[in-house]
């Protein structure tokens, strides 16, 4: 599955990309930001990509330019509850701080609440990456347990996107 839109395109994860997420996945500027930071071996890769290749988990290889830039996802997602879990990071330095980074969030909460009918999208954040906090308020996310947890509500959503939307253009 390939979405095109905002100049961007967002690749659904297949086996062959679990190698390259994987050794960006284990880089140090990376890793320290997340909350589990442990190096992930190409086994633990394996049986993750099991685990996420259905339904409940929509992980995509950001593309710009054809270039390979970052991760995307919605994953855990529950259609009975409408809620899901977002994340998303970047592994080309050259492109944070670009809005490329944004265009992909923004894509996946419309996929999330447009397209799959989520209520609320939840966010596990690193409290010491203040980037990411900001980044996900920027979004429209509020905290919901200080620094380690933020939501965002289908309603938040609604009203923030219009603002948004302004500059994906």
């Amino acid at each position: 599955m390939i979405i095109y839109k905002y100049g961007i395109e967002l690749h659904r994860v297949t086996h062959d990309d679990i190698e390259l997420i994987r050794q960006m996945r284990n880089r140090d500027d990376i890793r320290s930001k997340m909350l589990d930071q442990r190096l992930i071996t190409p086994e633990q890769q394996e049986k993750w990509f099991q685990s996420i290749n259905n339904s409940e988990n929509l992980y995509f290889v950001i593309f710009h330019n054809n270039t390979k830039i970052g991760l995307v996802y919605g994953k855990n997602i529950n259609h009975e509850n409408k809620t899901a879990e977002g994340g998303i990071f970047i592994w080309d330095q050259s492109y944070l701080g670009t809005g490329i980074p944004a265009k992909a969030s923004i894509l996946m909460m419309e996929l999330s609440f447009e397209v799959a009918g989520m209520e609320k999208i939840y966010a596990k954040v690193n409290e010491l990456n203040s980037l990411a906090i900001n980044y996900n308020k920027s979004l429209g996310y509020v905290e919901i347990e200080k620094g380690k947890l933020m939501i965002l509500s289908k309603d938040s959503y609604k009203k923030r996107i219009l603002k948004l939307k302004r500059y994906l253009i």
